[in-house]
């Protein structure tokens, strides 16, 4: 699991160590019938909110966010973190336009880790995607 190495969790074991609920959340995705990338973006957009909610202040989420976008500093220069972030994007991104992954599954997990990075908690990340939602739905309508 490269790209949550530098986050301590660099086996499956320590994975579940920190965070049991992912067998489980494997074997739901499974017995759905979801497709392997389903279930790790879900999952990967899970850790990662999780440990910046848990490990990161506000000054912290804030400087992981500007590097986030800054294309100057080689992402192997970027904190931990954001190199997670980053791996995580490029492996999704490469989903979705080789292997027809579902584009939005992506977006969400993007969603999710920078509403998480400019402060959001769970409760008011999904009021907003509700409202994203409800939003495009009147728009498509009308």
């Amino acid at each position: 699991m490269p790209m949550l190495d530098g986050l301590g969790l660099t086996s499956a074991k320590a994975l579940l160590r920190h965070y049991p609920g992912i067998e489980n959340a494997v074997l739901d995705h499974h017995g759905r019938g979801d497709d392997h990338r389903v279930a790790a973006m879900a999952i990967v957009g899970t850790v990662l909110t999780d440990q910046i909610e848990r490990h990161y202040d506000a000054d912290q989420r804030a400087a992981i966010l500007a590097q986030l976008t800054d294309n100057a500093t080689p992402k192997a220069s970027k904190d931990r973190l954001a190199q997670a972030i980053l791996s995580a994007e490029e492996v999704a991104h490469l989903w979705v336009e080789n292997s027809g992954a579902d584009r939005g599954l992506r977006d969400l997990m993007m969603s999710e880790i920078i509403g998480a990075l400019q402060g959001y908690g769970a409760e008011e990340r999904s009021r907003r995607r509700l409202h994203r939602a409800l939003s495009a739905a009147v728009h498509a309508t009308g």
